[in-house]
């Protein structure tokens, strides 16, 4: 029983012995699943009543601070966690459905923060909005992040888009810190298409050391290093390597993807440029980008699909590759940067049912999810009105034939017998309806 202050009521006290109770049935349930479950449902309950306790004390007109401060006061929460549990009650208080949805579990505890933080961002609008609602609950909260960002750049205009990105470029800056446990720090803080190069550089010299360590041929295990510190030498490399002169041509230092029709770079079409992960680029960066870039045509289908491209060998093609990013834009299962991704065969290019290396048997994956799909022996299934990437466990005909996780097969030419499948369109049919495009 944990003791109240002289002051509180007695119905007070009523409350704290009867949710006690509750916890010490929940200590009694025997099944470990049942048990976690309970506490979920209990936590989610309690989180609902203290949105809407927030949205109350909104109501009343309590600011920001405020509201913040009701949080902070006992010294022992985190000005972040302050400003999410605020946040959930603001939304809550733009859409009190918000907290109906909480209550009945079809809207998580995660999913009505990542609706609260476009909330944050859009005066309240996003929370307001049921069509994105019903998409966020239909989605994981990855996925549903993206799509509140893409519902923000959406309804940005050219000029919005050029005003934030002139007031972050003014705000740009460079300083130095220490972390917590004695490390040095140099952070950087820009406009956004310009951290974009610096980090394009920075994984372009990441993938070279990743290379030097031994690339795909030696397990994440084998490697002497970790992908963020083959990033700091890279960071390392670019900062103190001197220029020899040589006029030896380079790869590119980094690629910026950006998906823009012939009416938007004209400017018949006022809406807002994208880049392929979704982020508003203004239009005077993109005039500047035109300078010296390359174009690469797609064509779409009526609904905004890349039309098929294939070939006959397991690795991806640039044409592909290119094609993937302006579809995809980033992993389709946690939208980590296409810059962090692989093309997955959705049907591996050595399982039974031989899946090929055409667009429709194509998914963007970062290495993590790339990694867990394989280890977990699961495939991707396209929600055909959701038109989200749903996972489920693979059949045998779906399973590469070998290779561990974490170890990448050598890349070798498949004999034409081993090709002898039945065509894609007649296993795509049988075994992937609505699996894919």
């Amino acid at each position: 029983m944990i003791p109240m202050a002289p002051s509180d009521s007695q119905q007070e006290q009523h409350v704290v012995n009867h949710v006690m109770s509750a916890v010490h049935a929940l200590q009694r349930v025997d099944d470990p699943r049942a048990r976690l479950q309970m506490i979920e449902w209990s936590r989610r309950q309690l989180t609902t009543v203290e949105a809407e306790t927030v949205a109350d004390r909104y109501e009343a007109g309590d600011s920001d601070t405020q509201v913040e401060g009701l949080f902070t006061e006992d010294g022992q929460t985190s000005r972040n966690e302050a400003k999410k549990r605020a946040s959930r009650g603001k939304a809550v208080n733009a859409n009190p459905n918000i907290a109906t949805k909480m209550r009945t579990g079809s809207l998580s505890t995660d999913q009505a923060d990542v609706l609260a933080d476009a909330a944050s961002d859009t005066d309240g609008a996003a929370a307001c909005d049921e069509e994105l609602i019903e998409s966020i609950e239909q989605s994981t909260p990855e996925q549903g992040r993206k799509k509140t960002n893409d519902w923000i750049t959406k309804r940005k205009s050219n000029t919005e888009a050029e005003t934030e990105h002139q007031r972050h470029h003014r705000l740009r800056n460079v300083y130095r810190t220490r972390s917590r446990n004695g490390l040095h720090r140099l952070v950087i803080e820009a406009d956004e298409t310009s951290i974009d190069r610096m980090e394009g550089k920075i994984n372009a010299g990441a993938d070279a050391e990743f290379e030097a360590d031994g690339g795909r041929e030696r397990s994440s295990s084998e490697h002497p290093r970790t992908h963020r510190q083959r990033q700091f030498d890279a960071v390392q490399k670019i900062f103190t390597t001197e220029r020899t002169g040589t006029t030896a041509r380079k790869r590119p230092a980094g690629i910026i993807h950006v998906t823009v029709t012939v009416d938007q770079l004209t400017g018949a079409d006022s809406t807002v440029i994208r880049t392929a992960d979704g982020k508003a680029l203004p239009r005077t960066v993109v005039e500047e980008l035109c300078c010296r870039s390359e174009f690469i045509g797609h064509i779409y289908s009526e609904i905004g699909e890349t039309l098929w491209e294939g070939r006959r060998h397991r690795t991806v093609t640039r044409a592909q590759w290119t094609a993937l990013v302006a579809r995809d834009g980033g992993c389709q299962q946690c939208s980590k940067s296409h810059e962090h991704c692989v093309a997955h065969h959705i049907i591996p290019w050595s399982a039974p049912l031989a899946g090929e290396t055409n667009i429709d048997n194509l998914v963007l994956l970062c290495e993590a999810c790339h990694s867990r799909l394989h280890a977990q022996k699961l495939t991707l299934v396209r929600n055909i009105e959701t038109r989200n990437w749903e996972t489920r466990p693979a059949t045998t005909h779906e399973l590469p034939a070998d290779a561990p996780p974490g170890r990448r097969r050598r890349r070798t030419k498949h004999p034409a017998s081993a090709r002898s499948k039945p065509r894609l369109d007649q296993r795509r049919k049988q075994h992937l309806t609505g699996a894919l495009f």
